[in-house]
């Protein structure tokens, strides 16, 4: 029976501390601090095992009531609270989840681009680990219905492009096959949503990547945090000039086109918080409504507005995703509920893309995505 509490409260003790971690990165505080609080978090998660170790060896008791014996004890209750919270989150989505025709390939490029696809040093040898799947992403093509979404946009195609964490590490080749994947698809509208230059040198290569994504009817995008540590006022006069159209804490209203040819009114808005700007101002009666946001952590209030449908990035999918237990580092507030994937709150559905990138170039049962959305009307069938 020790040993089983034992390890329940090893459980509760990695989910306290990992879960700090994720809700440290899913605010707008300066990213010093965060690097400086991750760091601390992760020396509590690697040390308080040991000296408990340590202190259950040289203790000439058990020390029953002190700090560490209190502590053991809440991991314990942590970690039965986590699991069960856990199973419950999980069974309520699934019966909110929406209806989703889902087509995915694999877009493998290690023999295309080669090994020299990869930084050298230490990001080329972690691309080598077997497993690692940086550069095999996935397209996800997605088809689903929207309760509001008008019949003349029935079939209305949308392709979603987030999180390429530009930084050097992974070769410009790489987006620039994104980009002839995205266009080969002939999306009717590309967003962007955030992170997408890591480092400020690497603003012009990247865009000019950017500007051969061809959507006759709109080019969208919003930053996100990664975006802020560089010189992003910049980042965005680029775009600006490639004919890119910022929605950051803007709301617009644009006429599109569905596959039948007719046109319909709808509502674009972006928002970048916490990051940037204060957030977009909703009419009280949008009409159709899609939504751009850097993170998942917007979708709750996004759906207390009445909006239609988010598109979403940020949290990479975790990364790496365990067998049985998914994701478990994820920058939000709402831990790993929202990695990735498609979810619904009342007549408003999410998706959390994976993103086509990241910093840390590992990805382990989580490959990187290109999302490519067709918009379904009930009123068309």
């Amino acid at each position: 029976m020790d040993w089983l509490l034992l390890l329940v409260a090893l459980v509760g003790h990695t989910a306290i501390w990992v879960g700090v971690v994720n809700r440290i990165h899913a605010y707008g505080w300066p990213h010093r601090l965060v690097d400086a609080l991750t760091l601390l978090s992760g020396i509590l998660l690697a040390g308080i095992p040991p000296l408990a170790v340590w202190r259950g060896i040289v203790g000439e008791t058990r020390y029953r009531g002190d700090a560490l014996a209190i502590y053991t004890t809440f991991c314990v209750l942590m970690a039965l609270w986590a699991l069960l919270r856990h199973a419950m989150v999980n069974a309520v989505d699934r019966l909110k989840m929406p209806k989703v025709r889902r087509d995915v390939r694999e877009l493998d490029l290690r023999e295309t681009l080669g090994p020299e696809a990869v930084a050298k040093g230490l990001p080329r040898r972690l691309a080598a680990i077997p497993g690692n799947e940086i550069l095999r992403p996935q397209i996800e093509e997605l088809e689903f219905e929207l309760e509001r979404l008008p019949a003349e946009l029935d079939g209305l195609k949308i392709a979603h492009l987030t999180d390429l964490h530009a930084s050097g590490r992974v070769t410009v080749e790489y987006y620039r096959h994104i980009v002839e994947a995205t266009n080969a698809w002939a999306p009717d509208v590309v967003v962007l949503t955030g992170d997408l230059v890591e480092h400020t040198p690497r603003i012009d290569e990247t865009v000019a990547v950017l500007q051969g994504l061809v959507a006759p009817q709109g080019r969208y995008y919003l930053l996100g945090n990664h975006d802020k540590k560089m010189d992003h006022d910049r980042l965005r006069a680029e775009l600006d000039q490639r004919g890119f159209f910022c929605l950051a804490d803007k709301t617009i209203e644009v006429s599109l086109r569905g596959a039948g040819g007719a046109h319909a009114a709808v509502t674009l808005f972006g928002d970048e918080r916490p990051w940037f700007g204060q957030g977009p101002s909703l009419p009280t009666d949008p009409g159709f409504t899609i939504g751009l946001v850097h993170t998942p952590d917007r979708f709750h209030e996004a759906a207390d507005s009445g909006v239609d449908l988010v598109l979403a990035g940020h949290c990479h999918g975790g990364q790496i995703r365990f067998p049985l237990i998914g994701a478990v580092l994820c920058p939000s507030r709402h831990g790993v509920r929202y990695a990735s994937g498609t979810f619904r709150r009342g007549r408003t559905v999410m998706h959390v893309s994976r993103g086509t990138g990241g910093l840390f170039p590992v990805r382990w049962n989580c490959p990187p995505e290109l999302t490519l959305l067709t918009l379904r009307s009930p009123k068309s069938s």
